[in-house]
């Protein structure tokens, strides 16, 4: 497996300057059903369509400390077959700035050598739709393994050192576009750190033949010939503007959910932290859309495991849905894994004991119903006279509260409260009656 970054600067004489955007520019987890055409999902086929089309296949990639590890599926790439683009998600073209473009890879195979040279085929680049390409990244066996390759042009390779087959590798590509002609330059890096500053290349491609781009607005994913290319499954692709978006500062390692009642605890750990600032807690129903229920303050800055918690209270039942947003100081962020987790209805017809209890003005009664019911919630003092009807409706099973004091002139003493709850389908009915003081 390997973890590929793409890098690109580019300042062309002729074309516009536009404004560098800032942050994730296109992020691809391959998150489908295994078997799924790749170009069902937001990839566009433009070369070999329809003949070996690209697949998603199961299981996804990992690489600890990547953003992106672990998360999805991923795709296979193999000879002579469909090639597809897919254009940055932030709609953004750039012809200024960096670029960088990273990704999980897993060689599985590799071009034989000939004549005692070896045989090069590429993989994936970028571009803008025209014939023009940059920062190739190609792959060659080797007597003992294999090596990646870099390029602007297809017929011209400089390799990097030597990898092993079946191996996780974390792979950076650094593409710059120089001012005049043909000044080209693209670097290779093979397992940098992901914390600290871009290190030095293995190796690095400048000069004829190329022909800068005049902007870049896509990646590729390309099976090449059917003699040359390489057989390797990818994942995890991501497109920034920096180093240090390209992987997020921040290792999520783990991310689930325990249920108790009506709520469900997220428990979550990080691997390491870099400039992180906090996490946003995000919730999902069928009904709903995406909101926040709240934020914990993260490290910031951590070589070692940390363990987090947030705890969401008093839900329905239902089946929830929760994301991490998790945020760097200098506000951008990424999105962790979908978890899901279920409040249950309740087994039995329960009515609580209000709270506070006494209570000054205001207290809550909550109560339980196992099965659709209709529901009589009434309050009485100590004389036997109803004060109030708070609920008279039929309800479905699951977890209700309803607030009381408020809304009736009361005096100090003592109240009663009485629920009555009749099966819409047996017609049983459960009965029970607490009391409450109002202190005032």
């Amino acid at each position: 497996m390997f973890l590929l970054i793409i890098v690109g600067f580019f300042i062309p004489e002729s074309y516009p300057q536009s404004p560098a955007p800032s942050g994730i520019l296109l992020s691809e987890d391959f998150d489908y059903p295994a078997s799924e055409l790749l170009k069902a999902h937001g990839w566009t086929a433009f070369s070999g369509v329809d003949t070996n089309s690209i697949t998603i296949t199961s299981p996804g990639l990992s690489y600890p400390g990547y953003a992106n590890s672990g998360i999805g599926n991923a795709v296979f790439l193999t000879t002579s077959g469909e090639d597809v683009y897919r254009k940055f998600d932030s709609g953004d073209t750039l012809n200024s700035g960096s670029i960088y473009v990273s990704a999980l890879i897993k060689v599985i195979s590799a071009g034989p050598w000939v004549n005692n040279f070896p045989t090069w085929d590429y993989f994936l680049h970028l571009g803008n739709g025209s014939t023009d390409y940059g920062a190739l990244l190609f792959v060659s066996s080797n007597e003992s393994g294999f090596r990646f390759g870099i390029s602007n042009k297809p017929n011209t390779v400089v390799g990097g050192r030597l990898c092993n087959f079946n191996t996780t590798y974390l792979v950076v590509i650094k593409y710059s576009f120089i001012a005049g002609n043909s000044n080209d330059v693209a670097s290779l890096f093979v397992n940098p750190s992901l914390l600290g500053s871009e290190p030095s290349p293995d190796a690095s491609y400048s000069g004829w033949p190329s022909v800068d781009l005049s902007y870049v607005d896509r990646i590729y994913l390309r099976q090449g010939s059917a003699d040359n290319a390489p057989t390797l499954i990818i994942d995890g692709i991501r497109v920034s503007n920096s180093w240090g978006d390209a992987p997020l500062p921040v290792e999520l390692s783990s991310f689930g959910s325990n249920v108790r009642g009506q709520n469900i605890i997220l428990n979550w750990s990080t691997q390491t932290e870099k400039n992180s600032e906090k996490f946003n807690l995000e919730r999902k129903t069928i009904a709903t859309n995406w909101v926040d229920i709240g934020a914990v303050k993260a490290a910031v800055l951590s070589n070692s495991p940390k363990q987090y918690s947030f705890t969401d209270k008093n839900l329905q039942s239902g089946k929830y849905q929760y994301r991490i947003k998790m945020f760097d100081n200098d506000g951008t962020f990424e999105y962790s894994k979908v978890i899901e987790a279920e409040v249950a209805i309740p087994n039995n017809f329960e009515l609580s004991q209000n709270y506070p209890n006494p209570f000054n003005p205001q207290t809550k009664i909550s109560y339980n119903i196992p099965f659709d019911s209709k529901v009589t919630l009434e309050v009485y003092n100590i004389t036997g006279e109803r004060i109030t009807l708070l609920v008279n409706e039929e309800q479905s099973a699951g977890f209700y509260s309803v607030d009381f004091g408020s809304s009736v002139r009361l005096t100090s003493g003592v109240y009663i409260y009485r629920i009555v709850a009749i099966d819409k389908i047996t017609g049983n009915n459960f009965s029970s009656v607490k009391k409450m003081m109002l202190l005032k």
